[in-house]
């Protein structure tokens, strides 16, 4: 065991680039970003890499090498803390962003074990104290950060850990993938029940006619022909106030919600920013009542959707966002908007709402139509029924993948603390570990 410097286990530190856009010549290569960062794995992601145009002069002592360690310096967010860290363990020639610093191990350091070690410290929070916030943006500074003194075991000894360490947290990281496979699982199921008693009702022998609509097929004969969403609801966007500016935010006042804010169909208030009252009454067209059916038409997350269960205070919307409110009709609702918020999440209905925006590089879709998308409506009271047994249905699923969520919770606790221990001695690991791997 020695006890040195973190930052004396690499050859200095080598800042990113970003070059060039690509030209079609031998230059062009893979920039490693921080998005490409797979957190899980501890490695660089191969889904959506980017090529830039790196001359010579920029590549020279950046080319990346199997084994090498690419540390986040510029990033972070609201959730999380910059300071990432990633083995590089690819053959293809790329290069680091210049949001990244590239951390080289030396001689008699395992690269495999010094990530596990940066992964540890990351997770126990040791960045945060060598952060400098900037316009938005965390900056780490490195040479700081990469000073704390660390007591490095014997080089065999990291090799050692490291295998166990590869064998442990794969076992883990199996275990982690059947339960994300087993809450897909859940979700299809619950998407399907869900899709099957909005479009057909609850009894499987009722006669059933044609709707007119090819997306939608056949539904149950009593029900009233398709209508226009215009024709059952009203359907509002921000008309009278235009976008907010940073400076008008406050800690206290009225809540302003984009789908951002939306988390499995409900609003996260508390991530909410907030306006003064007087912004707020510029315009009762967006602001909303419990019961609201709130949908995102535009941008990547078009046809997201989130229902105001529960109002804790004044509330708006911004400008991406459409409110559903059932028009009244002899005091009695057209629909119960929980009905129309299941139909509005289904598949059918989703594919609906994306065949109608229009764009190249933004698509959206705008409110005039979305009020021209036809639905199917039982009478009021075959409505409360469907979700009634919508509810019975769910209530076994939704607890199911409550309980995998604390299972994905706690098994990363013990992964970050399996891998803290053993990096830190803190853990016996067995003399011997099979196939220990080389650098």
């Amino acid at each position: 065991m020695s006890i040195m410097r973190l930052k004396f286990a690499f050859t200095p530190i080598i800042g990113g680039v970003w070059g060039d856009e690509p030209k079609g010549d031998s230059n062009d290569m893979v920039c490693v970003r921080v998005a490409d960062f797979d957190d899980q794995a501890g490695k660089v992601s191969t889904e959506k890499l980017t090529k830039r145009n790196i001359s010579p002069s920029e590549q020279r002592g950046r080319v990346l090498q199997r084994g090498d360690l690419l540390l986040e310096k510029s990033g972070g967010g609201e959730q999380t803390s910059v300071g990432r860290s990633v083995r590089f363990d690819h053959d293809f020639t790329a290069v680091s962003s210049n949001f990244i610093a590239l951390l080289r191990p030396r001689d008699g350091h395992d690269a495999s074990f010094l990530t596990y070690l940066m992964r540890a410290l990351y997770h126990g929070g040791g960045s945060i104290p060598h952060i400098k916030q900037t316009t938005g943006i965390q900056n780490l500074d490195c040479d700081s950060y990469l000073s704390r003194a660390f007591n490095f075991p014997a080089t065999t000894d990291e090799r050692r850990i490291a295998g166990y360490l590869d064998e442990a947290t794969g076992k883990v990281d199996r275990l982690v993938a059947l339960r994300r496979r087993q809450m897909e699982l859940l979700r299809e199921e619950r998407a399907a029940l869900i899709q099957q008693a909005v479009t057909r009702g609850l009894n499987p022998r009722a006669p059933l006619k044609d709707s007119g609509l090819p997306w939608l097929g056949k539904i149950p004969k009593h029900w009233d022909e398709p209508t226009r969403l215009k024709y059952v609801s009203t359907l509002k966007g921000r008309l009278g106030w235009q976008g907010l500016k940073a400076e008008e935010y406050r800690d206290e006042g009225p809540y302003v919600v984009s789908s951002a804010h939306f988390e499995n169909f409900r609003i996260l208030w508390d991530q909410c920013p907030r306006v003064t009252q007087e912004r707020y009454e510029l315009d009762s067209n967006i602001q909303l009542r419990e019961g609201d059916l709130l949908l995102m038409k535009d941008g990547a997350a078009l046809g997201k959707l989130a229902f105001v269960d529960t109002l804790p205070g004044p509330a708006c919307l911004n400008s991406h966002l459409l409110l559903l409110r059932p028009i009244q009709i002899d005091g009695e609702p057209c629909y119960d908007p929980q009905f129309l918020f299941c139909l509005m999440q289904t598949s059918l209905f989703q594919e609906q709402i994306k065949v109608s925006a229009t764009g190249t590089t933004f698509f959206g879709v705008s409110q005039e139509a979305i009020g021209e998308l036809r639905v199917a409506l039982p009478p009021l009271d075959e409505q409360e029924e469907i979700l009634a047994h919508i509810r019975r249905a769910t209530t076994k699923l939704d607890g199911l993948h409550r309980s995998y969520v604390r299972q994905l919770a706690l098994l990363a606790e013990y992964r970050a603390a399996l891998i803290h221990e053993c990096v830190t001695g803190q853990r016996a690991v067995p003399a011997t570990t099979a196939n220990p791997k080389e650098n």
